[in-house]
């Protein structure tokens, strides 16, 4: 049975040795109840296994073993020391799979083993996005009410749901900045008008949930993170000065963003 086959194929009941039961695995699952978070790949073992940090939001992370082996769930072009997006089913956590992103930098030339394993990830990420949409900025914030910074807990759930972006996602929020016309730049510039100081600790914090686009992901280096910094601060200024950010040009910023992941938490409206 090819990859594409089992791709499609809907997750028969598990026995003891079917290594479903512990492992991610090719395949688009019946999730019960669909959960994302990043995850960090830690190492890799004998055997085609890797460890993998699983961060879900608002909740404390757990290491889960990936399993290699078969095409779209390969280890191939999964970078040491990086995140990436996972969906999981929150009643069986121990079963991880990867989306899009992870795999590896573009170079001059890729393998054709490579290629095979992006295009194969990069169907099941579609499907999977298709059944079981990521959460939006607005339910990432109720799900991080225990560890969300009381002073800016809507820029951790926009942070957050960025985390989690594919890079289709993250196309869609740039085409829908330029199906904006000047009216996204004006707004832009009239947000940076009023001169945001960002403390380098939060910069460094946007920066590592954005990275994984940016670095890891195929043409992420296309990926203007300019548009995503910009989205970041409105929410940030948001939080922290509501008064000095007028509703119209905060709207006008973050529409795109909206309109391609959903909604933001109800503090920022």
């Amino acid at each position: 049975m090819g990859w594409a086959d089992r791709l499609f194929r809907r997750k028969a009941e598990p026995t003891d040795a079917d290594p479903a039961k512990k492992f991610s695995d090719v395949g688009v699952p019946e999730l019960t109840h669909p959960s994302y978070a990043r995850a960090l790949m830690l190492d890799t073992g004998g055997d085609r296994t890797a460890t993998v940090e699983v961060q879900p939001p608002g909740q404390a992370p757990y290491r889960a073993e990936l399993r290699s082996g078969t095409t779209p769930g390969s280890l191939e072009g999964l970078v040491i020391r990086w995140h990436w997006p996972v969906v999981y089913d929150a009643q069986q956590p121990d079963v991880v799979y990867a989306l899009e992103p992870p795999c590896g930098p573009d170079l001059p030339l890729i393998s054709a083993e490579l290629q095979a394993v992006r295009d194969a990830r990069d169907l099941r990420t579609a499907t999977l996005a298709e059944k079981y949409p990521p959460p939006p900025a607005a339910q990432l914030a109720v799900l991080m009410r225990p560890t969300a910074s009381a002073v800016h807990p809507a820029w951790d759930a926009v942070c957050s749901r960025m985390g989690l972006m594919t890079t289709t996602e993250a196309q869609a929020v740039l085409d829908n900045i330029r199906a904006d016309g000047n009216g996204w730049d004006r707004a832009q510039a009239h947000l940076y008008s009023w001169g945001p100081d960002v403390p380098d600790d939060l910069r460094m914090q946007f920066g590592k949930y954005i990275s994984h686009l940016y670095y890891v992901a195929p043409q992420g280096r296309e990926l203007d993170r300019q548009s995503f910094w910009t989205l970041g601060i409105a929410a940030l200024m948001r939080d922290l000065k509501p008064s000095e950010v007028e509703p119209a040009v905060f709207e006008r910023v973050m529409r795109p963003f909206t309109d391609a992941c959903g909604p933001l938490p109800d503090s920022l409206l």
